[in-house]
C-alpha cells in the first residue's frame, strides 16, 4: 500500500482478504449437509445446520469464559507512565511540565514559539 488516503482497490489487501476468506472445503460441508438430509427425509436443511449449533454456541461459550478468566487474573501492568513519559516521543516541550506553577496560555505560547 503507497498511499494509505487513496480510493482505489489495494491489490494486495485483496488478495490476502480472498485468500483468507476463501472456504477450502465448501463443497465437502454442502455434501454432508446434503447427505444428512437423505437420510432422513422429513428434516430440512435448517434443521440439519441447528444439530450443528448446539456444540458450537458451547464452544464459543467456553472460549468467552476462559477468555474473559484470563483477562480477570492477568496481573496489572507494573509501570506506571506520566503525561510527560507519554509526550516526550512527540517532541512537546518539557517546560509546559516540569514547571511549578500552574499552565497558562503564556506558557503554551512560549513553548510553542521556542519549538519552531
Amino acid at each position: 500500500m503507497t498511499n494509505p488516503f487513496d480510493h482505489a482497490p489495494d491489490e494486495q489487501l485483496g488478495m490476502l482478504l480472498r485468500r483468507g476468506l476463501d472456504a477450502p472445503a465448501h463443497d465437502d460441508f454442502v455434501h454432508r449437509t446434503l447427505a444428512l438430509l437423505a437420510t432422513e427425509p422429513g428434516r430440512s436443511s435448517w434443521d440439519v445446520l441447528n444439530t450443528w449449533l448446539r456444540p458450537g454456541v458451547a464452544a464459543a461459550v467456553v472460549l468467552a469464559l476462559l477468555f474473559s478468566m484470563w483477562l480477570r487474573l492477568a496481573p496489572p501492568p507494573s509501570v506506571e507512565a506520566t503525561l510527560a513519559d507519554a509526550v516526550q516521543s512527540a517532541d512537546v516541550p518539557a517546560s509546559l511540565f516540569s514547571s511549578a506553577q500552574p499552565s497558562s496560555t503564556d506558557n503554551l505560547l512560549a513553548a510553542v514559539v521556542e519549538g519552531r
